[in-house]
């Protein structure tokens, strides 16, 4: 039971990894845009 539990942990801190590594190229990629148009 404790093993389930801390696998949901994990599941559930691998996706807010994956969420902030999204947002943060997302970030890169509107600076990249911005670097292009000026």
């Amino acid at each position: 039971m404790l093993i389930r539990i801390l696998n949901k942990i994990k599941r559930h801190f691998r996706r807010y990894e994956d969420e902030q590594n999204y947002y943060i190229s997302r970030l890169k990629n509107k600076n990249n845009y911005v670097d292009k148009v000026c």
